[in-house]
């Protein structure tokens, strides 16, 4: 039922509202050809929890006992405000065509490591396990969809990846982040998560797609909780992150 009243809500918004460029305002274009352009994607890989220079994204030596991660995939710096508008326009306005262009970049991006070898190390060692990060029931039936899960289905069709939504569930129905601090967000999402089926993680290297990552807390608590049942890896991919100064 929320999923037919979302394609209901985004079929009148898409009516009512017709698509401008979020950037130079021509009609028709979330983010006309011209206008991508000025979105930047990220030259270098960083270590998640510290911001240095890491090949692949992988955690650094110095950061393994800070973060449940093992290493971090992301497009773009989140502070870019083309970047904030596009997946504000997607996740609270309801615009399809935002998540479509934030899609098709992320998995040319992530189509190019493949090419050139740089993709996740574990990639061609063990059956890669794609896991939305959930939202919470109340959540869902409010907004009709949860995004990550739409990311991480492209994603999974791209490579051959399997995607599961059943394992993990979100038990609690956290507060917005976004005017907490680190700490807070921290306490917000403790305990956020239960791991159903522990069984599914086994000999499966994890990998956790959401939208953006900012202080990290949400995925840092989803991995804490897989990792409780498994000893293998756990990475993420995201849209954009955001990085350090």
């Amino acid at each position: 039922m929320a999923k037919i009243t979302n394609k209901i809500k985004i079929f009148l918004i898409e009516l009512l509202w017709p698509i401008h460029c979020l950037n130079c305002g021509q009609e028709g274009y979330v983010l006309c050809s011209n206008c991508q352009k000025y979105i930047k994607k990220r030259q270098q890989l960083t270590c998640p929890s510290c911001g240095k220079l890491s090949i692949y994204g992988a955690v650094c030596p110095s950061c393994y006992n800070k973060t449940n991660i093992d290493g971090l995939i992301f497009y773009a710096d989140y502070r870019q405000v083309l970047i904030k508008k596009l997946i504000g326009l997607w996740k609270y306005k309801y615009v399809k065509t935002a998540g479509e262009l934030i899609i098709d970049l992320l998995t040319k991006d992530l189509e190019s490591f493949v090419e050139d070898n740089k993709f996740l190390p574990f990639a061609d060692q063990k059956e890669i396990l794609i896991i939305p990060v959930p939202i919470h029931k109340n959540k869902y039936l409010k907004r009709g969809f949860n995004q990550s899960e739409i990311i991480a289905n492209a994603v999974a069709k791209k490579f051959n990846w399997r995607v599961e939504t059943s394992i993990i569930e979100r038990v609690k129905n956290t507060n917005s982040q976004t005017k907490l601090d680190k700490d807070g967000r921290k306490q917000n999402v403790k305990n956020a998560f239960i791991v159903k089926d522990f069984s599914a993680l086994k000999n499966k290297n994890v990998v956790l797609i959401d939208d953006v990552y900012t202080s990290g807390s949400t995925i840092d608590e989803l991995a804490r909780a897989i990792k409780k049942y498994t000893d293998e890896k756990v990475w993420a991919i995201v849209f954009a992150k955001q990085n350090f100064s």
